[in-house]
């Protein structure tokens, strides 16, 4: 709904198009698809200062009422969604853009005098898809005399004499898809999510006193969902999104594999040895040396772990029976499991003194020692369709934790924590050098120190 200056009310509708409201006579006029406008959804509705209203229509197009009839004000294209729009003192229009059904967000477009212009995460936006635009006066002077706010999912971000900053960064309320931890102690944060067309994601970082963007994966990604990060015995941190891997080293990101190497996303990531790296995904296993790849697409792998003699372990999907299998440098070696069900395992994690942990759909925890599988009843809460994922602190406790229950396991007996049921459950899970943990959530971080006392 706007408000003209003189009092007319303008409305957009859903599958109405636009209606217009005189409160002086009491009438109503629509104006709808195919007479005055190429389709009835208007989305979103803003009256500029000389009283004329602007609506974005369908998919990618702005309009403007002249007085007489609705003319195109701006063509987004590519099915680009506006969320907002908002004009400076000078009276130029600024429109947010906020992605689409096939589109990702192409951040603010505003027009500058003679021409339209942009400004995107290159310029300093914490997000290219920008969900909510604000303008008022800077004393300082900017564009038209102007101070703009520009809200999105990943933060505020504030134009002032000339500069974006961003107010508040990290992932504080996203989906966390992704954290591990660097041996300087700093924690990462992946977001995003699975989805064919993805929003957008990215890659945040907190370093005990504040949060930064990191601006060397999104030069290389932009918008990338990352779903997996890990931290290599040699201290290079590597991050996958979708069939892409890269790895940080010495502050600098390298591009390591494309999806021309990679067929479908990548699901599992493990060192072994010598520096060598596993990769999982739906269409096969994937092994760096340092120097080449290899590969066996033969292989559908859903999760891996590598043992500390060096052997490869790794779930079969279902689309070939499931299972267990090894490989031991030479070949694959597929292994009985205990349960009648063939996918039962669902996850594999090497334990410290060098056995194999699976954690299954039966509700239980299984120990593999090379000869038997020993079984580990989980507690009741975390046994859950939302499977659990696992991590060994240094001290050989074992983290578990499924929907929005935690536990840990000493040896003998389960600790359990609640987490609030506003951070919509556990996504992943990682534990720093001094024995805190970090938890990635669907509505973002949750840092948990444990007072052993």
């Amino acid at each position: 709904v706007g408000v003209a200056p003189g009092g007319t009310v303008w409305a957009s509708t859903h599958s109405g198009g636009v209606v217009r409201f005189e409160p002086k006579t009491r009438r109503w006029t629509a104006y709808s698809a195919p007479e005055a406008l190429p389709a009835p959804n208007a989305r979103v509705l803003a009256v500029a200062p000389d009283g004329s209203p602007w609506v974005h229509v369908g998919y990618d197009v702005v309009y403007r009422f002249d007085g007489r009839g609705w003319q195109q004000a701006y063509g987004a294209g590519g099915g680009q969604w506006v969320c907002d729009l908002a004009w400076d003192r000078s009276g130029q229009p600024w429109i947010a853009t906020c992605g689409g059904w096939h589109a990702r967000g192409a951040g603010i477009i505003y027009w500058d005098h003679d021409h339209w212009a942009s400004f995107t995460t290159a310029d300093g936006l914490a997000d290219n898809a920008v969900t909510a635009l604000a303008l008022a006066a800077d004393p300082k002077g900017t564009q038209g005399g102007s101070a703009v706010a520009a809200g999105s999912d990943h933060g505020l971000a504030v134009l002032q004499a000339g500069r974006w900053r961003v107010l508040r960064e990290g992932p504080t309320r996203q989906r966390v898809t992704a954290v591990a931890i660097t041996a300087d102690g700093e924690a990462w944060f992946g977001y995003g999510d699975w989805a064919s067309q993805p929003a957008g994601g990215g890659l945040n970082r907190f370093d005990g006193r504040r949060w930064a963007t990191d601006a060397g994966l999104a030069a290389l990604w932009p918008d990338a969902s990352v779903q997996l990060l890990a931290v290599s015995p040699q201290g290079d941190l590597w991050a996958a999104a979708g069939c892409g891997l890269a790895r940080r080293q010495d502050g600098v990101w390298q591009v390591m594999a494309t999806c021309d190497l990679i067929q479908g996303g990548i699901h599992a990531l493990a060192f072994g040895p010598e520096g060598k790296v596993w990769v999982g995904s739906i269409f096969g296993v994937y092994a760096y040396d340092g120097r080449q790849w290899q590969e066996n697409k033969d292989r559908l792998i859903s999760a891996l772990a590598v043992t500390a003699d060096g052997t490869v372990w790794a779930i079969q999907s279902s689309l070939r029976g499931g299972g267990l299998l090894s490989f031991d440098g030479q070949r694959w070696t597929e292994h009985a499991i205990p349960w009648p069900d063939p996918n039962a395992i669902t996850s594999l994690t090497s334990g410290p003194g060098g056995e194999l942990w699976a954690s299954t759909a039966l509700g239980l925890l299984a120990r593999f020692d090379g000869a038997a599988w020993h079984d580990l009843p989980l507690p009741a809460r975390l046994v859950s369709n939302t499977l659990p994922r696992l991590v060994f602190a240094p001290d050989g406790s074992l983290w578990a934790a499924a929907q929005l229950s935690l536990a840990r396991y000493d040896g003998h007996t389960w600790t359990e924590y609640d987490l609030p049921e506003r951070l919509g459950g556990i996504q992943t899970l990682a534990l720093a050098p001094d024995g805190a943990l970090w938890i990635g959530t669907e509505q973002g971080v949750v840092h948990l120190r444990v007072d052993e006392r």
